[in-house]
């Protein structure tokens, strides 16, 4: 549990900066670290984060309003006359929190960069172009300018929900030469991935991941109930993923690493959120049938509104927010392995390199992964079919599972890393974690009525789990499992 996670039903005065109050600037001066149970180092590391928390305020104090946009993109489109032209669309986030944007295209030969900013709303962004005139000549059409004689263009972008496409509504206000020959341009694409390096996928993934959580996360209140906590609980874990594959791009602080704490947060949301969603999961019945005991659900209800409570603290939420927006496109930084999730980076020595492409990075982890995977098959199928009960001879089932599944995992964020012919081979691997799945359910369950002195309970799901656990290990010997997880492995494409 991270620094921040154990405290997080106190008041973080230590840590919290509220944007907003405070000074002059709008920055509320951190405290000093007097908190008596901390050492000295640790002190020093919580100056700092509230230091950083202040500086961060105030470079986003300007901006309530954050963004999905941020990235590259490849557009094509069709002028209003039927001409096609295809566009380089990049936004970045600039730190007073407007976007700036950059569009490149070509016509006639001639090379067109256009540049302009504009505040965004939502997952929508309006953008005006003051484009120079022919008179200007050539070379001065290639940037925004602020006098003179100029086109107004003036440009609408919407992206998707998953953050992956754009559209543009673009029009000509002006029409003046060398723009007069067009009123509208409509054009759309999907995020530029394939020639990102680490970092700058790292860019176009995790910032519109973040704001999709902090939306949903104001979902989870006091009537909140076990069985409406479970997909909150994978969103939050798809974010932790992302953090996992993208840990080489974010650096340290003085004093503190930003990235772990942020990780071992979500970390906490998962783990609590997961044991609130268990008093569901254990009953094996359907949401309408569901019976929870009101005190059971209210004490771990209570502790994850009191994590939620703390991570969207509007100071901490900037901060996290900021960061999260700002990996290190061209830098590798160095990470302790005890630091790394064992099923993504922390298996075996894989590690980034600064020569490959992000997408080529994770498919070296895919493959990775998937060689781990194999190696756990062998000793998984080992455990005897009236000991996986016994938790102490569960590690090599949970390790296999779990290896599996981050297999997956990459398969949906990235299938950019396969052949297009290997659908297949991930529709079975899927099935295959979905089939320890369902054991794992009756695992859970089985310690919730131990817990709980559900005695017989428990006896008839430690039956229920033998048979299925004999069944699944003659399955996998009837599908040469290993050798499917080999096939797909093969397919790994980049």
């Amino acid at each position: 549990m991270s620094r921040w996670g154990k405290e997080l039903r106190r008041p973080m005065t230590r840590h919290a900066v509220r944007c907003g109050a405070g000074n002059a600037d709008g920055v509320a001066p951190p405290d000093p670290p007097t908190h008596p149970t901390e050492e000295p180092s640790q002190m020093r590391n919580s100056f700092s984060l509230a230091v950083g928390l202040a500086l961060v305020c105030a470079a986003t104090a300007s901006a309530q309003q954050s963004s999905v946009l941020p990235g590259d993109y490849d557009l094509r489109g069709t002028y209003a006359d039927g001409r096609t032209t295809k566009v380089d669309l990049e936004v970045e986030l600039e730190r007073n929190g407007q976007l700036k944007v950059t569009r490149k295209a070509k016509r006639a030969g001639e090379k067109l960069e256009w540049t302009g900013v504009g505040n965004p709303n939502g997952t929508q962004l309006q953008v005006e172009y003051r484009v120079p005139t022919s008179s200007a000549g050539a070379a001065g059409r290639v940037s925004g300018a602020t006098g003179g004689s100029v086109n107004v263009l003036r440009a609408v972008y919407v992206i998707s929900v998953d953050g992956r496409t754009i559209s543009e509504d673009l029009r000509n206000t002006t029409q003046l030469a060398p723009e007069d020959g067009w009123s509208s341009l409509t054009t759309a694409g999907t995020r530029d991935l394939d020639h990102l390096s680490y970092g700058e996928l790292a860019a176009n993934t995790i910032p519109h991941l973040f704001e999709d959580l902090v939306g949903k996360l104001g979902a989870f209140g006091p009537a909140t109930l076990p069985h409406e906590a479970k997909q909150l609980r994978k969103d939050i874990g798809k974010l932790r993923i992302y953090l996992d594959l993208f840990s080489y791009a974010y650096p340290r602080g003085m004093g503190f690493d930003p990235w772990k704490d942020i990780r071992d947060e979500l970390d906490d949301g998962y783990e609590w959120m997961g044991e609130f969603k268990d008093l569901f999961d254990a009953q094996g019945v359907d949401a309408a049938n569901a019976v929870y005991d009101p005190a059971e659900v209210t004490q771990l209800r209570d502790r994850v509104l009191g994590w939620l409570g703390d991570f969207t603290r509007s100071g901490h939420l900037a901060f996290v927010r900021y960061y999260l927006g700002h990996p290190k496109k061209r830098t590798l930084y160095s990470r302790s392995k005890k630091d790394l999730s064992r099923y993504y980076w922390g298996v075996g020595g894989s590690k980034p390199k600064k020569s490959k492409t992000g997408l080529e990075n994770l498919a070296s982890l895919q493959r990775a992964l998937l060689d781990a995977a194999r190696d756990e098959l062998k000793e998984v199928v080992e455990i005897k079919d009236d000991e996986l009960i016994v938790y102490e001879e569960q590690e090599s089932f949970h390790d296999f599972r779990k290896a599996l599944r981050s297999t997956i995992k990459i398969s949906d964020e990235f299938p950019e890393i396969y052949d297009e012919d290997a659908s297949a081979e991930i529709l079975f691997v899927d099935g295959v974690v979905d089939r320890f799945g369902d054991i794992n359910d009756d695992l859970i369950a089985h310690a919730l009525a131990v817990k709980r002195g559900q005695n017989n309970k428990a006896d008839d799901i430690a039956d229920r789990v033998e048979a299925a656990w004999d069944a699944l290990k003659k399955w996998i010997d009837q599908e040469d499992v290993d050798d499917e997880i080999h096939d797909l492995r093969k397919k790994v494409d980049h």
